[in-house]
Parts: C-alpha cells; sequence; structure tokens
C-alpha cells in the first residue's frame, strides 16, 4: 500500500486529500494514521468511518529526449484535521492484527500566525531523490550508464515515495529534537519561500537537512529577509546548489543538469546563480566543498570516523590512497586562518574532524564536534601559504565572519575545507549562522550536547 496527498503543505483546518495506490489491499487496513517524528500518533481514523472514492491519477515524467506517461490506480478520501501546533507529520496506516504503524508520506503543516522561528522542510531535495516509478534527477533505471540525458528533468511532486526514509533524510535529529522542545516555530516547505509573505512573520529562517534544490526567487526572498535584519540559520549542507523552477500549476519540479540549448528554450538558467554569489549569500558554497573523508565498509555504504596519526598510518584502507594524499602533508595543509580585516590573522590548529576553534561565540569546550560529514559546503581557500590555507577575502563580502570549527574533506581529488561559521554583511543585516554538512541534523549529531546548545543558542 502506498500513499501521497495533494499537496506538500497545508494550513491547519484545510482539508488534505490523501490517495492509496494498492486497492487489493484495502480491506487489510484497519486505520489511517498521521505521527510526529517520535512515533507518537497524533490523529486516527478508522478506514471504514472514511468517505473513499475509487479514482485513477495520471502524471508524466520528462526527461531532455523524451516523456513517460503513468496512471496510479485507487482510492482517495479527505479529512480536515485539527493539529495543535504546526510541524511536519508523517501519514501513514496499521493493518488488522498488527501493531506496526507503516509511515508513508509527510505532510507539512502552516500556522498563519507569527512565530520567531520559520523551519522549512526540504521537500524539493526529497522530490530530486524520489525513485518511485524508477526515476528521478539522479537515476534511471533503464540505463547502466546513468548520464543526465538518462535522467528526469520533470517530476510531480505528489506520487509515493521511494524509498520512503526520504521523510527523515538528515533530519530526524532535529524533528525529535525541535517537538519535544519549547521553541516558538511555525514550519513550511520548500514552495512556501517562493511567497515572500511566509517570511514576514519571524525573526529566523532555519533551513535543516539536505537542502539542495532551491527556486531563484526562494534565493533572492532569503536574500531580501537578511539584509532586512532577519536571520539565517542553515543547518544544512549542499545549500543552494541546483537550480528548480515549479511548472504545472506548482504540481511538478523542473531541473536541468547539462549546460544545453534546451535551457534557453525554456527559458531557464543552468546554475541557481554562479558560486561567489551564493557564498555571500549563505557564506559557505559546495563548489568550495565536497565529500567528507570516509571509510568504505562495502560498495555502497561509508561512515567518517576520526582516527590519530598512528592508527591512520596503520590503516590500509582510507581514503586518502585513492587521493595519493599523504597523511602528513594532510596535517600540514590543514592549519586553517582567516584574514578578512587587516588586523585579524587567526591560525588555527589542524585536525580532522569538526576542529572547534577556541573562544567561539557559543562557549564549546569540546575540542571537536563528532559529525559524519557526507557532503560539506567549504570555506573560499585563496591559498596556501607556510602552512596556512587563507580564507579569500577578494571574493567574500561580509563586515563579520567568524569561522566556529571545520572539517577536512575532498571533491574532485582535492582536498577541501568544510566550515562552520557564524557571519554578518553589514551591520544592518541579520546575521548567518552556517553549519555547512548535511549531517547536522542527524539523529546521532544530535546526541552531542554540544550541537544541542548551539541550536538553543540560536533558536
Amino acid at each position: 500500500m502506498n500513499i501521497y496527498t495533494n499537496k506538500f503543505s497545508y494550513f491547519d483546518n484545510e482539508f488534505i486529500k490523501i490517495y492509496l495506490t494498492n486497492t487489493r489491499s484495502l480491506n487489510k487496513i484497519e486505520y489511517i494514521t498521521i505521527s510526529n517524528f517520535n512515533d507518537e500518533i497524533i490523529l486516527k481514523y478508522k478506514i471504514n468511518d472514511l468517505n473513499i472514492n475509487t479514482i485513477d491519477t495520471n502524471y508524466t515524467i520528462k526527461r531532455l529526449k523524451d516523456h513517460i506517461n503513468y496512471k496510479l490506480s485507487g482510492f482517495y478520501f479527505e479529512i480536515k484535521p485539527t493539529f495543535k501546533k504546526s510541524s511536519v507529520y508523517i501519514i501513514g496506516y496499521k493493518l488488522y492484527l498488527e501493531n506496526t504503524i507503516y509511515n508513508q508520506y509527510p505532510i507539512v503543516i502552516k500556522s498563519s500566525k507569527y512565530a520567531k522561528n520559520i523551519i522549512v522542510y526540504p521537500t524539493n531535495t526529497i522530490t530530486a531523490y524520489n525513485r518511485f516509478h524508477n526515476y528521478n534527477f539522479y537515476y534511471s533505471f533503464e540505463h547502466k550508464e546513468d548520464k543526465h540525458e538518462n535522467r528526469a528533468i520533470q517530476l510531480p511532486f505528489q506520487r509515493p515515495l521511494k524509498p520512503v526514509n526520504l521523510i527523515y533524510h538528515y533530519l530526524d535529529g532535529f524533528m525529535k529534537y525541535i517537538e519535544k522542545s519549547n521553541k516558538d516555530y511555525n514550519f513550511i516547505c520548500d514552495l512556501d519561500l517562493d511567497d515572500d509573505i511566509n517570511l514576514k512573520k519571524c525573526k529566523n529562517i532555519v533551513i535543516i537537512g539536505h537542502s539542495e534544490y532551491w527556486s531563484q526567487k526562494a534565493v533572492i526572498n532569503c536574500n531580501i529577509f537578511n539584509k532586512n535584519g532577519g536571520n539565517l540559520i542553515i543547518l544544512s549542507g549542499n545549500t543552494m546548489w541546483w537550480n528548480i523552477k515549479y511548472v504545472n500549476n506548482n504540481n511538478d519540479i523542473v531541473c536541468y543538469k547539462l549546460n544545453a540549448k534546451e535551457y534557453e528554450n525554456d527559458n531557464y538558467t543552468y546554475k541557481l546563480v554562479n558560486s561567489v554569489d551564493i557564498l555571500n549569500i549563505i557564506g559557505l558554497n559546495f563548489s568550495y566543498g565536497g565529500y567528507g573523508i570516509k571509510k568504505f565498509y562495502n560498495k555502497n555504504k561509508y561512515k567518517s570516523f576520526s582516527f590519530s596519526n598512528s592508527d591512520h598510518d596503520k590503516n590500509e584502507n582510507n581514503h586518502f590512497k585513492k587521493y595519493n594524499i599523504n597523511y602528513n602533508e594532510l596535517i600540514k595543509k590543514s592549519r586553517v586562518a582567516h584574514e578578512l580585516t587587516d588586523n585579524s590573522n587567526k591560525h588555527i590548529p589542524g585536525f580532522y574532524g569538526y576542529k572547534i576553534l577556541k573562544n567561539n561565540m557559543f562557549n564549546i569546550t569540546s575540542e571537536y564536534i563528532d559529525i559524519e560529514t557526507g557532503e560539506g559546503d567549504g570555506l573560499p581557500v585563496s591559498n596556501i601559504d607556510n602552512d596556512t590555507i587563507l580564507i579569500d577575502k577578494d571574493i567574500l563580502h561580509f563586515k563579520y565572519y567568524d569561522v566556529i570549527g571545520y572539517d577536512i574533506g575532498f571533491r574532485a581529488g582535492s582536498l577541501k575545507i568544510i566550515g562552520m561559521i557564524y557571519c554578518k554583511k553589514d551591520d544592518n543585516y541579520g546575521f548567518i549562522f552556517n553549519a555547512g554538512t548535511t549531517n547536522f541534523c542527524s539523529s546521532k549529531t544530535f546526541l552531542n550536547k554540544d550541537i544541542i546548545n548551539i541550536v538553543n543558542y540560536l533558536l
């Protein structure tokens, strides 16, 4: 049984249309459930009490060279639930004679009231990675060579999720935390960022998880928000990387990843804006970042790890060998300094992991925070001189820019410095905190008291 809805975000007391795709399993369902990330059932509906109708849903997945039409047969019903607070909830079902809740699909419940924090659930990235019917912005099931021209360029938002754990992708730790907190917040989804009215009732915009796919309008709205004194709290990595646009009455998302004539024909730009522009909007950029140092356990799974000099020298399966980088040379190069004013030149001792600087504004006393960096946004390094990596102040236009910590990563065979920063473009701007890593909001990260202290301070 697959479940999906007619859109991602709703106001409280708004009708929600829910689709069920497997007609043969309907008589096995006892309840439709709505749960939170702490596995608490908020609402449940007996299937026999619902007004269920049959329906065929049609949608199209487009590629550069063709398009594929799909039809989903099944049922739908509508509910008009009342929620106590704005959040992300998960629709699922319970079968007769079973206690398991099968969570299937996320919905964002918004509020029109003011809240200090507006938290953005990354529905664009979830859609980009959704493999239902074997196509997404990364994958094409019939081609062994997974080239960009074989992948989808247009995807519908409303289709079942595959895999379902995309709901929790890089953000389950934060969600469990925020649900149990007493913080003042409302949730919206990516599409809601295009309407700046959603950003006029808060002090902070909070970006969570893996927020990779952005519309140009959303970027502009967030930049204006920051310019007008609002704060950007980015608990994400690989942020603002791909440019998308919404089509088909905002039911579909479009993303091209090749520099081809089709972009011009579709009145569309290849990249969101260039990397320097994004750098000066959020303080970091994936162009200067990459992937955390990884230890491969098998073909598809990897995990970051910390090590000492001696441990590394004994490890024959480390990721350095692939790039022919000597560990001693890495340590020599991994001293970071930033030089943004004539009287500032801070040297940071080299360390693997999220090395935390002393005297940081969050009063973190740990030497480093153990975060497994999957994808990280980097510091703009100008050059390496006398074992010191310098920040390029000529392209980074911030009046205040403080490196809280950093990690070491790789991309395209090159050493990268992934950053955690706190900055302001000017006195009239709001601040920007950028965690710089996709893993900041994961469950493992949120076991760390330093991370919780940072988030408590910011929110």
